[in-house]
């Protein structure tokens, strides 16, 4: 009970709309900074965590707050805290995060607690696992789904079989990475596309169809899982299913639109998470809590014209309250088997975002780095958030023992 009212503390900010909360807290002269952690922060021996804090605090700019960490474990970096556990650090670890101004004053306060599992896993149990999202999943190189195979090939007490109709620039796929990912695709997108392009990418209205969707009896579209496990998995549902959606959801959305494009989102969760246990109440059904953007506009330099415009800082607004919502309505259900993975605390959105060499403005030769794609990490941003994902899978064979 102690834990819930703790949490309550934390995340009281999601039972209310964005524009409320902010006006009471001006009206009460309370932060604004909505720090934000997840119940639990999974690690594993030998794979750093991070909890990188310009992901936590809805602020412009960190370095104008002062972050407190009270924890046993890790090292207390200017802009991170980070972990890499030893054999011995296997356990569980109380973490608290204080936010301060340049007075000291106590801004916010989050608890959550750091869960270490061991490397080895004995015996070894094989997990399927179906992976599906939008860009971050589909992307070139699917970048954190091969970072997943890679982790499980170097793991011998782990072993991972995805399984999905798309690969690495196959579809059907060859080989070992498999997933359902598609660029640009909303949570909608799955529960209602029905056309002659089954998984066949980008969603083009009427032609692509969703993985999950099929004709019924009486010709008409309709989710049915069941009957993609037995085209694709030979008639079982998956161990796990990884969901990571969101960011189209509410890319284009305003303070004045958020709410209801989150809302929007998430019952189409609700639909799938239903038909998901429908099939198979025993398959652990894990929610992503998306990253953020890079720490640049300069990755947002193109997001321009009617149908495109955004900036970084109000789609660094719009999916910190994707993550809150999806906190507040997925925490808290393991009983469920219905979990959430907090992608968002190990990116390094400074560093970990694709770049490129141009002139500083037309007048200089002298060249700089600019960010190139304001969404999409590179490949190491993309490893950070498969080291998320791999620390939670690690966590659940272990507790299947």
């Amino acid at each position: 009970m102690l834990r819930w009212i703790i949490l309550a503390s934390v995340f009281s900010i999601s039972t209310l709309s964005v524009a409320a909360a902010e006006q009471a807290t001006r009206v009460s002269g309370a932060s604004t900074v909505r720090l934000l952690l997840p119940p639990v922060v999974n690690s594993v021996v030998g794979t750093e965590m991070n909890i990188y804090f310009d992901n936590i605090v809805l602020v412009l700019n960190p370095a104008n707050f002062a972050f407190e960490i009270k924890c046993d474990k890790g090292n207390h970096f200017a802009e991170r805290w980070s972990f890499k556990p030893k054999a011995e650090d296997v356990g569980e670890y109380p973490i608290e995060i204080v936010v301060r101004d340049e007075m000291n004053a106590e801004l916010a306060r989050g608890k959550s607690v750091v869960r270490v599992t061991a490397a080895e896993v004995a015996p070894p149990r094989e997990l399927s696992v179906l992976l599906f999202g939008d860009s971050l999943t589909d992307t070139s190189y699917s970048h954190y789904p091969q970072r997943l195979i890679e982790l499980d090939e170097r793991d011998p007490s782990f072993s991972l079989r995805l399984i999905g109709s798309r690969g690495l620039k196959q579809n059907p796929p060859d080989g070992p990475l498999r997933h359902e990912g598609y660029a640009g695709w909303t949570a909608e997108a799955f529960v209602t596309f029905h056309g002659p392009q089954s998984r066949k990418g980008f969603q083009r209205r009427p032609e692509t169809g969703s993985p999950f969707v099929y004709a019924g009896p009486d010709g008409k579209p309709q989710l049915n899982f069941a009957k993609y496990c037995d085209e694709f998995n030979g008639g079982k549902a998956p161990d796990v299913i990884f969901i990571s959606l969101g960011p189209n959801d509410i890319f284009r959305a305003n303070d004045e639109t958020i709410e209801k494009d989150v809302e929007h989102s998430l019952k189409n969760f609700d639909i799938l998470i239903q038909e998901f246990r429908r099939v198979s109440p025993q398959t652990r059904i894990a929610v992503s809590m998306p990253p953020p953007p890079t720490r640049s506009q300069d990755g947002f330099r193109n997001y321009v014209g009617p149908n495109r415009y955004q900036s970084r800082w109000q789609y660094r607004r719009n999916q910190h309250r994707l993550v809150e919502q999806i906190l507040a309505r997925f925490g808290g259900r393991e009983s469920e088997n219905i979990f959430v993975v907090p992608v968002y605390l190990n990116l390094d959105t400074a560093r970990n975002y694709r770049t490129f060499i141009a002139a500083a403005n037309a007048s200089t030769t002298q060249p700089m780095e600019r960010v190139l794609d304001g969404v999409h990490p590179a490949k190491e941003g993309h490893y950070q958030m498969a080291d998320s994902l791999y620390c939670w899978l690690k966590s659940i064979a272990n507790a299947a023992k």
